[in-house]
């Protein structure tokens, strides 16, 4: 058991760094930085493969409805083009642990529109 909480704590240490990742493969694409894009691509994608054999699975959440367990709304948009409580836009990935919610996604959620 304490060696599984150990596990954990590594891996919570290490999903700003997945994050980042991230970030830099979208600021990548947006510059047209294909050799850069082309580095991190793999780095993240090792790094995603270490993480699933551990036990890590991200959580799907754009396309989904809203589940309070899995994600934590950061706003409310009001749109007609998608149903209520559907996820319309993924901030930050969320992660499980041994099916276990690991950390929350942070998302976007559609909303009726007022009127």
């Amino acid at each position: 058991e304490a060696s599984e909480q150990g596990k954990q704590e590594l891996i919570l240490e290490l999903l700003p760094i997945l994050d980042e990742l991230q970030m830099a493969i979208e600021a990548a694409r947006r510059t047209g930085e294909s050799e850069v894009l082309k580095g991190v691509e793999m780095v993240m994608r090792k790094l995603e493969r270490l993480l699933e054999r551990e036990g890590v699975s991200p959580i799907e959440a754009v396309g989904k409805f809203f589940d309070p367990y899995l994600h934590e709304a950061v706003q409310r948009v009001e749109t007609s083009e998608h149903p209520e409580g559907m996820i319309i836009e993924e901030l930050r990935r969320g992660y499980l642990y041994k099916g276990r919610l690991l950390r929350a996604s942070l998302v976007k959620v559609a909303g009726s529109p007022k009127g």
